[in-house]
């Protein structure tokens, strides 16, 4: 699907799923929640920092301010709440209310659960470099338009008409007796959107935010050692100093960016 939001000039395509691949492409749909658009909680994750910050700007979205959802089966007009009126239920469990958010614990799952209205959640890292809490904020549906397909026209007279006496091969029909048992008509499907969801244990954008100290020790290493390769070629010749230092810092240096890419998830 995608998402807009114009007042916070944000135009993303949504993904499905919260794991960290999910969202280095852009904001994920958590597949527990309802489909965008759908009855029920249909609850998206972003970041607020890495992979673009999708939802850098969360914050600034006020009560009445509206957002739009595209999917292949029609376009959805939700309008931003308060959210002490989006979570009456677990105002004790909120961290802080601000107009047009809420921050929570980073597994504070109840805004993923199905508050028996339609609503839109968006949540993301907070505050801003940090993965210690999260924000969240609620939007309620007030508007779907259903995409109508578009059938292909055709010209009756160029459609053969089928010969009532006879079956598809030219044969005569089967009397009721050769035709066997009527066959049952196909069962109606189940109305599964309001059905109780099992929420993950957390709120997505999963990084290890303890990765932040070795990431930095490991960037400072890597400095320094690449500055010591340098001076050490001034002095003995850069065949020399790559034959030496040629190892050393292609560890550090792997080590860095294995911590970054635990870390940046995280934001």
């Amino acid at each position: 699907g995608r998402v807009l939001i114009p007042s916070i000039d944000l135009d993303w395509f949504v993904v499905e799923g919260v794991d960290d691949a999910d969202l280095r492409s852009g904001p994920g749909r958590y597949p527990t929640t309802a489909p965008l658009g759908g009855a029920g909680n249909s609850a998206i994750a972003g970041h607020r920092t890495t992979y673009g910050a999708p939802f850098g700007r969360l914050d600034e979205l006020r009560p009445g301010d509206e957002i739009t959802t595209i999917t292949p089966f029609g376009e959805a007009r939700y309008e931003v709440v308060e959210p002490d009126q989006a979570l009456a239920g677990w105002v004790q469990d909120l961290n802080a209310i601000a107009p047009g958010h809420a921050i929570v614990g980073s597994g504070a799952t109840f805004v993923l659960s199905d508050m028996g209205d339609d609503r839109l959640t968006l949540t993301a890292c907070h505050p801003r470099f940090s993965a210690r809490e999260r924000i969240v904020v609620v939007a309620r549906l007030i508007g779907f338009a259903h995409t109508t397909p578009t059938a292909p026209s055709l010209d009756p007279s160029a459609v053969p008409l089928p010969d009532p006496t006879t079956g598809p091969s030219g044969d005569p029909d089967p009397t009721p007796a050769e035709a066997g048992p009527a066959q049952e008509p196909p069962p109606a499907p189940i109305d599964t959107a309001r059905a109780v969801l099992d929420p993950p244990q957390d709120l997505g954008l999963r990084g290890y935010d303890q990765a932040l100290a070795p990431a930095v020790v490991l960037g400072l290493t890597t400095l320094v050692m690449s500055a010591a390769a340098a001076v050490l070629s001034m002095r003995v010749g850069r065949g020399r100093a790559a034959v030496v230092s040629a190892v050393p810092l292609g560890v550090s240096m792997w080590y860095f960016f294995v911590f970054l890419d635990r870390l940046l998830p995280a934001y």
